[in-house]
């Protein structure tokens, strides 16, 4: 999973990469079947910032939406070639421009891939290719532009930068000429742009009006002859039902002569029948089938035309059907007729169908890209120009997404899926007039004409205009860099002319008068550059003596501080040697039998060290605060238990005065936190300990609430007050300067330094916070501070407490237990007889044994003739030190001695980078002296119950 910092890295490359596919994806459609995409616009700006394999990729991402687009890789294989190219001469001509890299890039690339790809590879005729090839070249050059402006007249710069992390030089700005350059170009493709749109549009919908108008006056022919071929045919049938009903009693021999007369007038009928009210035919002519049998007494009752027939008692014309006597498509047209008012038989009149696909046909010989399709209310098919289509098929009209509805009764059928290329759609569509036929035949014409033999017409007028567009663009685009370098050379001159004054500011002669300019502004301006070099180099002459000064006052006061370092760790080790030895023999000597007057004396001699101790130790926070050495730990920690275990560490001393001293944690503050528990602690110990110091009677109260909140982080906000002595307000800014009390009887009459404040202030300022005071004279104080913690996950402070149960649990016959203490043998490592004397003291109460060697060298020998279970290793020793002992023991080449024995530091070296000088030597713990029996017994017990739980 990516870091937090590398998802934010990531996300001004993942941006451009998106919008480079929504580029591709919404395009612009300039002509048809010729769309405008924008897609490798962003990955020519992520070569100003990226590696080339990353813009490249990111072109190839942005451009596999044209494989969906057209069905096919090449475009997206132009694209990253285009990117590729531009990005590798931007590597050798850095100050060149992204439009005239682009240019050429198509000039000698680009082009001839289009030609292979799309003329071989699509396999489109030259006229297609051609189009592609202008379009696809123009369409580059203007994307070169945008992106160019983008990188130009936008932050993009500012906002990818802001969050990238690893190191890389920022893009140089663009020259003078650019800024003249490209608004230029980037007017000229707009202008040719909205040309090409607005004429092909225009010449397109042209075509479409063309093809409209042609169908109109194709169908109108049509329409009026079918009419007229109904109509006539419907009037023959009517005018028979009206001769039939005066002839109604005329012989069945008169009825057939009366028939074969209308036979040989019209022979487009096929069959002319006569029959009875019950559907039985009485009179027909012809009078026999083709195999010669009579129809002279058929009953046709069964038929639906005559069922319709009786029942609406008014002419009918009947779907097509294939003639049963005649084996042939034929049209029925039948009348009534009536006696009375009643229904007394029909005239029927069977009708070829010839005639009708001879006049549709014949239209289809003189234009043959035009189709013709008679159809009933069936959608079945009665007649068709288009030899596919056969008689009595099912018509297939377009589906509602085929359809682009141009005007009423005529659209654009688009077979083609939608999403293919708009000029390959438009070439297989047809566009469709309906136009219905007769006045109660149901019968609609459908015409239909291809978009195909106008493809041709259209992609010649492509042609010429794109190679106007292409033309003028790159005529513009030479005359255009000609014209801004012109205008930029005096500009450029000038640069030239100022870029040696930093790199001659160290020759002591004057320099040379600029030559003028033929460019009023430029003039003066060369002029003033002269005056100012002038004068910078007499200031750098007076910097370059200062800088020599401050140069030579520095190294001094590094030495010196140097020498203050060192001076401080020395006095830190040789102070703490002999208090560790003051304090540990203090405390065993309280532990003997004394009398009162000699236990009263041996706790003022530990009082009086621990106090000392806590001024060493206030010494050096104050040096490692100014040397900058003052470093925060963050670990996890119980809130609660901190302030309970400080507030314990000082309620002895409050109730020795009398004083009630309370603690209060509001509700909302998290418990479980992230941070620095010692240093926390000893700020509250200071404020704590001050609170108790300066109050009499009443009581020290701590309050501690949340201030901020969220669910990463928690601003705690921490006061301590009392009812003590006050602080009069004048002398409040006082408090927190070193070495530095509210006034002189204050030292006398209750002790302190006045570093503790101070050195408060700076831990809280590290922890993120501020610290503050209200008081008054006689009225109490109230010191506050706030700082910032982590807070732990759920999880995480489930498996601390975990942790802690595992680590407090003492299995039997483990190194924790009396039994096994007795049996462990330690080896002491230091060369103080002193020490010596008091660390064998504490270890033999504590039921440890111990050896002791003086100096490494010393415990080396020691540790190839017995075993040790465990070390402790002073530091700073003659012979062998300790870093160079726990080294030696460590490496153990030749296998005389455990290796991994813990070796535990304790040295009086307390300064800043002493515990991690031990930690890197080998060693498993460091505790500093003065040693105190109850941490010492700890980290003893800590290193054993690890070695021996994993042995």
């Amino acid at each position: 999973m990516l870091q937090k910092n590398e998802a934010k890295e990531m996300m001004p490359l993942l941006i451009l990469i998106c919008a480079g596919l929504l580029g591709n994806i919404f395009g612009l459609d300039l002509l048809l079947g010729i769309d405008i995409l924008f897609g490798s616009v962003f990955p020519l700006i992520l070569l100003r910032f990226y590696r080339l394999r990353t813009a490249v990729t990111a072109s190839f991402i942005a451009g596999s939406y044209t494989i969906v687009l057209w069905a096919h890789p090449y475009a997206m294989i132009i694209l990253g070639a285009e990117v590729f190219f531009v990005g590798l001469m931007l590597q050798k001509f850095s100050d060149s421009e992204i439009v005239l890299l682009d240019m050429v890039y198509w000039l000698v690339i680009g082009i001839p891939l289009v030609w292979i790809f799309y003329r071989f590879g699509v396999g489109m005729n030259q006229q297609a290719t051609l189009v592609v090839m202008l379009k696809q070249a123009t369409n580059g050059i203007f994307n070169a532009t945008l992106a160019s402006i983008i990188l130009q007249y936008t932050p993009i710069e500012a906002f990818i930068r802001s969050r990238r992390f690893f190191s890389g030089e920022a893009m140089g700005k663009l020259p003078l000429r650019s800024t003249i350059f490209q608004p230029i170009i980037c007017g000229i493709l707009l202008t040719m742009f909205l040309f090409l749109y607005i004429d092909g549009n225009a010449r397109f919908r042209q075509i479409e009006e063309d093809i409209q108008a042609q169908l109109k006056r194709s169908s109108s022919y049509l329409i009026d002859a079918l009419d007229i071929w109904l109509y006539s045919h419907k009037e023959v049938i009517r005018t028979l039902a009206a001769e039939t009903e005066r002839l109604k009693t005329a012989q069945p021999l008169a009825l057939e002569a009366s028939l074969s007369a209308i036979r040989t007038y019209n022979s487009d009928f096929l069959i002319v029948l006569i029959g009875d009210a019950a559907g039985r035919i009485v009179a027909a002519s012809p009078a026999a089938d083709q195999t010669g049998k009579s129809i002279i007494g058929m009953n046709i009752g069964d038929r639906n035309y005559f069922k319709q027939l009786k029942r609406t008692g008014k002419p009918i014309i009947m779907e097509i059907l294939m003639g049963r006597v005649t084996r042939q498509p034929i049209l029925l047209i039948a009348a009534p007729l009536t006696d009375d008012g009643g229904f007394s038989g029909f005239v029927l009149g069977s009708i070829s169908l010839k005639q009708i696909q001879n006049v549709i046909g014949g239209k289809a010989e003189r234009q043959n890209y035009e189709r013709f399709t008679l159809i009933d209310y069936h959608d079945i098919i009665v007649a068709s120009s288009d030899p596919a289509r056969e008689f009595r098929e099912s018509y297939s009209k377009a589906a509602p997404h085929e359809i682009d509805q141009l005007d009423e009764g005529f659209y654009l059928r688009m077979p083609v899926p939608y999403q293919k290329n708009p000029m390959l759609r438009w070439s297989k569509s047809v566009y469709v007039m309906e136009k219905p036929v007769g006045e109660d035949s149901g019968w609609t014409l459908m015409g239909e004409f291809s978009a195909a033999p106008y493809q041709r017409e259209l992609y010649a007028f492509y042609i010429s205009d794109l190679l106007i567009a292409v033309s003028t663009i790159l005529l513009m685009v030479c005359l255009t860099e000609i014209v801004s370098r012109r205008i930029a050379a005096s500009i450029v001159r000038l640069d030239r002319l100022t870029t040696h004054i930093p790199n001659t500011l160290e020759a002591e002669s004057l320099p040379k008068p600029y030559p003028s300019s033929a460019i009023a502004e430029v003039d003066s301006l060369s002029k003033s550059f002269y005056l100012m070099e002038v004068l910078v180099r007499r200031k750098f002459d007076e910097e370059r003596q200062m800088k020599a000064d401050l140069e030579a006052a520095k190294e001094q006061a590094e030495k010196a501080n140097q020498v203050k370092s060192e001076f401080l760790a020395n006095m830190s080790h040789e102070i703490r040697t002999p208090i560790n030895v003051i304090i540990g023999m203090s405390r065993l000597l309280m532990d003997s039998r004394l009398t009162p007057q000699q236990k009263e004396q041996a706790e003022a001699v530990f009082s009086s060290s621990e106090s000392l101790l806590a001024l060493i130790n206030d010494i050096l926070d104050l040096s490692r605060i100014e040397a900058g050495k003052m470093h925060l730990e963050i670990i996890d920690f119980d809130l609660k238990d901190l302030i309970c275990n400080t507030v314990k560490m000082l309620d002895i001393k409050a109730r020795e005065k009398g004083l009630d001293l309370s603690c209060h944690i509001g509700e909302g503050v998290p418990l479980h936190l992230k941070g620095d528990p010692h240093r926390l602690r000893q700020i509250l110990f200071n404020l704590i300990g001050n609170g108790v110091k300066f109050t009499n009677s009443g009581e020290v109260k701590i309050e501690v609430s949340a201030e901020g909140d969220d669910s990463e982080k928690a601003i705690l906000r921490f006061e301590v007050s009392d009812t003590g002595i006050g602080i009069p307000k004048d002398r409040i800014d006082r408090l927190f300067r070193y070495f530095s009390q509210v006034d002189a009887s204050i030292s006398r009459e209750f002790g302190g330094t006045g570093l503790g404040l101070a050195i408060s202030q700076k831990l809280v300022q590290q922890m993120g916070g501020e610290i503050g005071v209200e008081s008054e004279a006689g009225k109490g104080a109230t010191f506050w501070f706030t700082a910032g913690f982590e807070k732990l996950s759920a999880e995480r402070v489930v498996k601390k407490g975990s942790e802690a149960s595992e680590f407090c649990a003492i299995k039997k016959d483990s190194p924790l237990s009396d039994a096994f203490r007795s049996s462990v043998k330690l080896l002491l490592v230091e060369d103080n007889p002193f020490n010596q004397k008091l660390a064998v003291t504490l270890l033999d109460r504590m039921g440890f044994s111990a050896d002791i060697a003086a100096n490494g060298e010393e415990a080396i020998k020691k540790l190839e003739t017995e075993t040790y279970h465990l070390i402790l290793m002073d530091v700073q020793m003659p012979v062998m030190d300790g870093f160079q002992a726990t080294r030696t023991i460590r490496s153990n080449s030749k296998g005389r001695f455990d290796p991994d024995i813990p070796i535990i530091a304790m040295t009086a070296n307390a300064m800043s980078g002493d515990r991690e000088a031990c930690m890197d030597a080998g060693m498993n713990e460091y505790i500093s002296k003065p040693i105190y029996p109850e941490k010492l017994l700890a980290v003893i017990e800590r290193q054993l119950s690890v070695k021996y739980d994993e042995g």
